[in-house]
């Protein structure tokens, strides 16, 4: 058997149509199959703390199996309302993602039609509830309002927690998993009762079917901010397997091709990426000017000289191109980076957002990363987090990132 026979029989093994009764219908409901049991959960950060949110999603399902996960929209939060929601299969390679982790996973999109106005009930669990701020609300999520789910809520219960203090947002994978088993269910309802839903005001105890949860991204196996420890079970099991579509991929390619200069993708040069996440951190600096704050780009050169060495001692390979991702918009700050001998993308002169859509200046940045032989990251950005992941797994590269917060934080 070839490899592409192989994939064909495992694409169709783990094809989303196997996991519904049919074409997608007007209520999500009428479409499951009785002998499937299903796990679903919103998004409520931006676009790469959503991805987190929803691996995380992928991950308890895949530690509950046969459970099969069903992923929403990303919503727009960081990029304009005007550019719409988008969906994860359009972005990442589903089938593959499912061929590697040896499990289905669906979209909503398999599920309910895109358009149907029917308004469905449905419990749910809430981990923000029992971990979030002193409200003691559910998280709010625009993803249960486009699906027409009017969801009645009840508290996870307490020892999901992670840690007992007031600020610590985490939650555990295991307690919440729990849930999705009927003696964990019932003794969480023996401590919560559901909420009403907001828009019927009815009560509903959480789904068994359709298990569903209001927002895990502070879930995590043993620590807080587990995504930047390098044991992280959601990246290592799901995260690391969640690879871009062909179109996104390609699309990455055309840019570079055209930005080097170069005849294919075969003959893009190898490179290093640096990503310097500024603007909407202004307001970690605290009483630190953001000129003292943010770290500067000789901390970033001195980085990229040490990844680039790294690359030749690892692979043998010789770097001189480092391209720069940011969110910066000051000119004088891109001189800088001109002055340095480096390189971007530039949307601007490319009509990304004209030819594309708003998404797509962030995602075609975020496919450039992934592909850089090492990587310079922001040092507290889940941006350049996950760009290091997948530099470090996808390519064997190094990944680092520069400290900052006042002058001299990356001096090392």
């Amino acid at each position: 058997m070839t490899v592409q026979e192989w994939q064909a029989l495992e694409d169709e093994k783990y094809n989303p149509k196997n996991y519904v009764r049919g074409p997608p219908t007007p209520k999500f409901r009428s479409n499951l199959r009785p002998d499937v049991k299903y796990m679903s959960g919103w998004i409520a950060g931006g676009w790469t703390n959503d991805f987190m949110t929803y691996i995380n999603l992928i991950y308890i399902a895949y530690i509950t199996k046969p459970r099969v996960p069903v992923i929403g929209q990303f919503h727009p939060t960081h990029v304009g309302e005007e550019a719409g929601f988008l969906h994860f299969g359009d972005v990442f390679d589903v089938p593959r993602l499912s061929r590697l982790i040896r499990m289905p996973v669906l979209e909503w999109r398999d599920i309910k039609q895109e358009a149907s106005k029917e308004v469905e009930e449905i419990g749910c669990w809430s981990a923000w509830a029992i971990s979030g701020p002193d409200d003691d609300q559910p998280r709010h999520s625009f993803i249960p309002e486009i699906l027409n789910l009017d969801i009645s809520y009840t508290d996870a219960p307490k020892d999901a927690k992670m840690t007992p203090y007031p600020g610590d947002w985490f939650v555990s994978f295991w307690p919440l998993a729990a849930l999705a088993y009927p003696q964990g269910r019932k003794e969480a309802l023996e401590e919560h009762e559901p909420r009403p839903g907001p828009i019927h005001g009815a009560t509903h105890p959480p789904d068994e079917q359709m298990v569903c949860y209001d927002f895990l991204y502070f879930a995590g196996a043993a620590t807080q901010d587990e995504w930047f420890h390098d044991f992280s079970p959601a990246w290592r099991e799901i995260g690391t397997h969640t690879y871009w579509t062909e179109r996104v991929q390609n699309l990455a390619n055309e840019y570079l091709v055209r930005h080097f200069g170069v005849k294919s993708a075969k003959d893009i040069p190898p490179f290093v990426v640096l990503h310097a996440r500024r603007n909407d951190f202004e307001g970690w600096c605290g009483d630190v000017a953001v000129k003292d704050c943010f770290a500067t780009l000789d901390d970033f050169e001195r980085r990229a000289k040490e990844a680039i060495e790294e690359v030749r001692k690892r692979h043998g390979i010789s770097i001189t191109n480092i391209i720069m991702t940011s969110d910066e918009s000051d000119k004088k700050w891109w001189d800088g980076v001109k002055a340095k001998g480096w390189t971007w993308l530039d949307h601007d002169k490319e009509q990304t957002t004209e030819k594309y859509g708003r998404w797509y200046p962030v995602l075609i940045d975020a496919v450039v990363q992934s592909m850089g032989r090492g990587f310079v990251g922001t040092d507290r950005s889940t941006m350049s987090m996950v760009a290091a992941r997948r530099v470090e797994d996808w390519h064997d590269g190094p990944a680092t990132y520069v400290r900052w917060g006042h002058p001299g934080a990356d001096n090392h």
